[in-house]
């Protein structure tokens, strides 16, 4: 899996939340055309569409016909669904993996051009979602590199993070030398998996707030959502942050139940405090976590949050539904079953009982003169 991880860049922790807004708001893509945009969005985002977020990866077949050799996929494909060409698809596949987008874990034999079928058939492709990291070393600086005369000295392992332009201050008035002076220390508590900020404004959230989390990554990403929300918290780093609500996210808890949990008992109630403790000490930023989720256990086991509680009223009023429209399909289907069967002989004997009153009152109805 790390192996087809395009170079510079990361398995995605998200698609939808994180993956599509980064392409959107690419440079790269900024410079083509209006249509070319949306088509090529809309071809990504039908990848994510059909990917499983547990490895990020996804299975789809190309489908359409295969010109070279006069071949056709059976099955519909992404060339059915999105009504372009397998070159289209091709050039797409192609344009994603050079900006570091998507890897190919196997290639698949729908997606190449063979003349032979294997006894098992076409073979599906599989690629993963990535997104271009936001780090990358800068090219011919050492690991470690000494104060020199020239420059003040760069930062560890020769790290910048991308789109990001300017020097640091120099301790002599010349000229830096070509590679140095322009490393930028990245943000120790920028999540792994998730877009870092590269400006004053945020690109975007790191994790939806009501979004649960299934891996390590996205548990990471969370965290870095909740110390952005809840800035006291910025001493603790998103994996040291993580660690501490890993239960609760295993559990199922979302970003918006644990800030939740800082400002809210479980009866309701606010929490008699003046908010999250001004401090960098980290001990203490961890007890201070610790006692407001664990108000929110039984037993040692977390509790249902708030937004799980939601889904469970609106699992449980859409199973009333699906019931009471069972009773009512039911009773018309009774209904049909009894017309189509005819009158019960009840019926007909009451029947007859009706006509044959009506018929003795008109005979014994008095007639006038």
């Amino acid at each position: 899996m790390k192996a087809a991880v395009p170079k510079g860049s990361m398995r995605a922790a998200h698609g939808l939340y994180q993956a599509l807004p980064t392409l959107k708001q690419d440079e790269r893509l900024a410079l083509r055309t209006k249509p070319f945009q949306a088509r090529l969005l809309a071809f990504f985002e039908k990848l994510i569409s059909l990917a499983d977020y547990n490895t990020m990866t996804v299975r789809v077949p190309w489908g359409g016909r295969d010109k070279a050799y006069g071949e056709a996929d059976a099955r519909p494909g992404l060339v059915e669904w999105l009504g372009i060409s397998r070159r289209t698809v091709a050039n797409y596949r192609q344009l994603l993996e050079e900006w570091g987008y998507l890897g190919t874990v196997a290639s698949g034999r729908s997606a190449e051009k063979v003349r032979e079928k294997t006894a098992e058939g076409n073979e599906l492709p599989v690629y993963v979602i990535c997104i271009p990291s936001p780090l990358k070393a800068v090219p011919g600086l050492p690991a470690e590199t000494a104060v020199d005369e020239i420059c003040t000295p760069t930062a560890p392992s020769g790290v910048v993070q991308s789109g990001v332009k300017g020097n640091l201050t120099h301790t002599r008035e010349e000229k830096p030398e070509k590679g140095h002076g322009s490393a930028v220390q990245p943000d120790p508590g920028a999540a792994s998996g998730a877009v870092a900020a590269t400006g004053t404004l945020r690109p975007g959230a790191y994790w939806h707030p009501h979004a649960t989390t299934k891996r390590r990554g996205q548990r990471w990403a969370a965290a870095e959502e909740i110390r952005t929300r809840c800035f006291a918290l910025r001493p603790l780093s998103k994996k040291d942050l993580a660690s501490v609500l890993r239960p609760w996210l295993v559990a199922g808890w979302t970003v918006s139940d644990v800030l939740n949990a800082f400002n809210k008992m479980p009866d309701g109630t606010d929490w008699p405090h003046d908010g999250v403790p001004v401090t960098k000490n980290t001990q203490r930023l961890r007890g201070w976590v610790l006692h407001h989720l664990r108000a929110w256990t039984v037993e040692g086991e977390p509790m249902r949050s708030p937004d799980q509680r939601r889904a469970a009223r609106h699992e449980e009023i859409l199973r009333q539904h699906a019931a009471e429209q069972r009773r009512i399909l039911e009773r018309q289907a009774e209904y049909a079953a009894r017309l189509a069967e005819g009158p019960s002989p009840t019926e007909i004997r009451a029947k007859a009982q009706i006509r044959s009153l009506f018929a003795n009152n008109r005979r014994h109805r008095p007639t006038t003169a």
